[in-house]
């Protein structure tokens, strides 16, 4: 996918290509825009029908840049997707923004058709947008405003398959303005669980095991490996964590999935068991019977209580 100028064609004019299930345009940016803008590399509208699957990556790269993301926005229906041993799922005026760099899957397991535009793109700054919007925790944005979206993948469509003049620069506007969209949705933050001392009196290699449970506590962590990680014997850390927190290693690592469940159950529609899988726990019982005991009601009960205070209701 090169060109020996910005301005010189060595692929012919994208076409659209149909489907039964909808229809797709291939784009080949230029090496101009890869340096600079945000770059489509395939657009698309989708109707798909119950029992839908698909998965990534099945696209020919020929540049390792070019795994790029992928924005689906839902028209209709219903979308499953599932990535890093999570699944999300979306609905009307809802997307996902899914990092192509690992395995992706999608689906419809609902009984109505789902219909969805999808943009596959990407940007020099693309790692830090998905970093800043934590899709790591959760890549699922709701309640976007439909009218803008809409427009902007018609035109994001019409740019790509006729190509006027300066359509590179204004396509990378439009993939702006859909990124602007979602770091417009109230996103949960990551919290940092308190701990018994003030950050400077913590010892280095517990300040680093800290940094790594806010960073991997999504993922299936043992005593053995954060200790290693530290390069500390497990003893060692487990003596030294218990002193400067005031929390063994795996009941501070438990508190924390649970603090950062809180913040979503609050702030999000994403499903409970989601959410459990989302902070590490995937045993969606364990998750309620530890969501329980930490907080005296069940993640359910949590979520309707949140929801009645932002509501007044």
């Amino acid at each position: 996918m090169k060109r020996a100028t910005a301005n010189t064609r060595t692929f012919p004019r994208p076409a659209i290509t149909r489907s039964p299930h909808g229809y797709e345009l291939f784009s080949y940016p230029s090496i101009f825009a890869r340096q600079v803008w945000f770059y489509v590399l395939c657009i698309g509208e989708s109707k798909c029908p119950p029992g839908f699957r698909h998965g990534h990556p099945d696209f020919d790269c020929q540049h390792k840049d070019d795994e790029g993301f992928l924005l689906h926005f839902a028209l209709a229906g219903e979308l499953w997707h599932q990535t890093r041993k999570q699944t999300h799922v979306i609905r009307r005026n809802d997307a996902v923004l899914l990092d192509l760099s690992r395995p992706v899957r999608y689906g419809n397991s609902a009984k109505a058709p789902a219909h969805f535009y999808w943009l596959w793109f990407n940007g020099k700054d693309m790692s830090k947008i998905a970093e800043e919007l934590n899709l790591g925790l959760d890549p699922t944005f709701q309640d976007l405003k439909r009218d803008r979206f809409v427009a902007a993948f018609r035109e994001l469509i019409r740019l790509v398959e006729k190509e006027p003049r300066g359509h590179e620069a204004r396509v990378s506007t439009l993939v702006s303005g859909l990124l602007a969209e979602l770091f417009a949705v109230p996103r949960a933050p990551v919290r940092p669980l308190d701990v018994r001392t003030q950050p400077f009196a913590v010892s280095e290699p517990i300040q680093t095991a800290l940094k790594y449970i806010a960073r991997f506590y999504g993922n299936p962590l043992s005593l053995k490996q954060l200790s290693q990680e530290i390069g500390l014997s497990v003893y060692h850390f487990s003596h030294l964590f218990q002193r400067e927190t005031g929390f063994s290693p795996m009941q501070y690592l438990k508190q924390y999935r649970i603090e950062q469940a809180k913040t979503l159950l609050a702030e999000t529609r994403t499903p409970i068991e989601h959410i459990a899988r989302a902070v590490g726990i995937r045993n969606h019982e364990h998750f309620s019977k530890l969501f329980r005991q930490m907080n005296g009601v069940s993640p359910r009960a949590f979520r309707a209580a949140a929801y009645r205070r932002q509501t007044g209701s």
